[in-house]
């Protein structure tokens, strides 16, 4: 194990740690104010289609700003996960019923009542455990969102969205790990070239 990569483990245990220390209420306090944040940043930049992860445990709850995308008729779309090949699948996604547990224990989109879109979205929505002023992400180390950045690149606009608690000043980075246009939190927004 490299250099790199053991920095990367450790602080993923670091972080996740202090995720996981939310409390519901503060959680869910700060995924409102973030999501506002992340619905300003859609109106700003026009978005009409968007990537959206699913939460997941700790995860900062995207579910105020899916629900506002779907009321304001932006295109939602949600990963399913190839385990296989550490790649994701997008799904057009319109409800809740829609999804099934998939990978990991996360909320997919139901691969058997749904049908895969090649459609690449305005932007991706972009979960992670760490993101430093430079827009860098730490991610949880499967490397999906890189592949995934591997195909659309500079023809999509990557957002990563987080609690106040994740912001940090050093992320130990490899060349192939995503540089964020983004950072947005429930303190407000950051940009970045």
């Amino acid at each position: 194990m490299n250099e790199i990569t053991q920095e990367k483990k450790m602080l993923r245990q670091k972080l996740s740690a202090v995720r996981n220390q939310l409390s519901p209420s503060v959680g869910m306090e700060q995924s409102e104010q973030a999501c506002q944040h992340l619905i300003e940043l859609t109106q700003a930049l026009h978005i009409r289609s968007v990537l959206v992860y699913i939460p997941f445990r700790s995860e900062l709850n995207t579910w105020p700003y899916v629900e506002w995308c779907w009321q304001h008729h932006i295109h939602v779309l949600a990963p399913l996960c190839d385990v296989a090949t550490h790649t994701m699948i997008l799904y057009p996604l319109y409800n809740k019923d829609q999804l099934r547990s998939g990978a990991y224990g996360i909320m997919e989109p139901d691969n058997l009542k749904l049908n895969p879109t090649n459609e690449i979205p305005e932007a991706v929505i972009v979960p992670g455990l760490a993101f430093n002023s430079k827009g860098q992400r730490l991610g949880y180390g499967g490397g999906y969102y890189d592949r995934l950045y591997e195909r659309f690149g500079d023809h999509t606009t990557w957002i990563g969205i987080a609690h106040e608690q994740q912001l940090v000043e050093e992320i130990p980075v490899d060349h192939y790990d995503i540089i964020l246009n983004f950072v947005v939190s429930n303190k407000g927004i950051e940009t970045f070239s």
